[in-house]
């Protein structure tokens, strides 16, 4: 007696491939987009500014403002969560930022949104009846971004991390024109 033959047969990966490149050939999914592994640049830009300015004061990065709903875990409230970047206890008042690399106007909803979410934060109850400040801490900005941040009521400063030179090098000069 002899062994047995036995024909190869695709395995389930190998079909599933098949049929998503059929699929993906005929128009009916489109091809998945490769996602870009990145730095998040900001983040590190905050924490080397405060570790540079404000390494004696409390601090609190990356910061969920505002009410938490009562009851159920509400799952729109997740989703619509908004995150201030830095907060720090001073001395005589509370202070919120905003970590750009490069600053635009909207940074001036987000923060006055934040200031005004910040009395509700249960995190925060006991420093609401502090005094608020807003600052922009960003790497590089516009002379009219600056005036109009400015104009606003908010601190703008710029900042240079370490990941300057990389950022602007991939972002700002490698950047396609149309």
């Amino acid at each position: 007696m002899g062994t047995p033959s036995y024909t190869e047969q695709p395995s389930v990966p190998d079909m599933v491939n098949a049929q998503i490149s059929a699929l993906i050939a005929t128009g009916v999914i489109a091809q998945p987009k490769k996602r870009r592994k990145g730095m998040n640049w900001e983040s590190k830009l905050a924490y080397e500014y405060v570790e540079r300015f404000y390494s004696t004061y409390p601090r609190w990065f990356r910061v969920s403002v505002g009410p938490v709903p009562g009851g159920n875990n509400d799952p729109l409230y997740y989703k619509l969560r908004r995150w201030a970047d830095v907060i720090v206890r001073m001395p005589d008042h509370m202070l919120i930022m905003e970590v750009k690399m490069l600053a635009k106007p909207d940074v001036v909803g987000q923060l006055q949104n934040y200031a005004m979410l910040f009395p509700q934060t249960p995190m925060f109850d006991k420093y609401k009846d502090l005094p608020l400040k807003t600052k922009v801490v960003c790497s590089l900005i516009d002379g009219a971004t600056k005036e109009f941040i400015e104009s606003k009521g908010i601190e703008v400063e710029v900042f240079r991390g370490s990941n300057f030179d990389e950022w602007y090098q991939l972002t700002i000069v490698n950047r396609k024109t149309p």
